[in-house]
């Protein structure tokens, strides 16, 4: 990077990177290129959620379609599986598989709750449920091809976030003690020119 490049810089006053967990973007801002009566801002320069059959899934005799999510399910209780071979399964055949997947491999959350209707899982949030990223997105750029580095779970895609390369993994390591240790060269360890010179890092859990 030029000395040049470099100087524009000064004018970026923070860089925020926002790591959701196990979110999408059709589920967290999908509803930015709906019709505002269906909980959207109806914004054509998205490709994000849209009422057409190709968005629909059919599975056990019934066709889902995108939905908005009650301010019930706002707290979602079925966590749905994101094991490596589970998103395998929920990509397949044009991503037509999350419906099935969902009803037969999601986590219960609360024991009293059991899964009623597995098209809940094509649910998502309303611009009026979620005003502060509605309005990151009205004031900032949105990238809306934006996708995982790795189909899968939580720990591989952290991995690549944070050094560019999961290290093989597909999957999160056991739980077990002792945790499997990773030897990666990370942003935070680099000798970039650019971290030296002009970037503090915070990191927050």
């Amino acid at each position: 990077m030029s000395d040049h490049n470099l100087a524009k810089l000064d004018q970026i006053e923070h860089i925020v990177v926002l790591m959701l967990e196990n979110r999408s973007f059709d589920h967290m801002l999908g509803f930015l290129s709906m019709p505002q009566d269906r909980g959207g801002r109806a914004r054509s320069e998205v490709d994000g959620l849209k009422i057409s059959d190709d968005q629909k899934i059919e599975y056990d005799g019934k066709v889902y379609a995108p939905q908005p999510l009650s301010d019930e399910h706002l707290s979602f209780l079925w966590d749905p599986c994101h094991a490596y071979k589970c998103v395998q399964q929920q990509l397949a055949n044009n991503n037509r598989g999350f419906v099935e997947n969902f009803a037969t491999h999601h986590h219960q959350l609360v024991k009293e709750s059991p899964l009623s209707d597995p098209g809940l899982i094509m649910g998502y949030y309303t611009a009026g449920q979620l005003p502060v990223y509605d309005n990151l997105a009205e004031q900032f750029c949105v990238c809306d091809r934006w996708f995982c580095s790795m189909p899968g779970p939580t720990i591989p895609n952290r991995l690549y976030a944070l050094a560019g390369t999961s290290d093989g993994e597909v999957d999160n390591p056991p739980t077990a003690i002792p945790f499997r240790s990773f030897d990666l060269k990370t942003i935070y360890n680099s000798k970039l020119q650019l971290i030296q010179r002009y970037l503090d890092l915070y990191s927050y859990s």
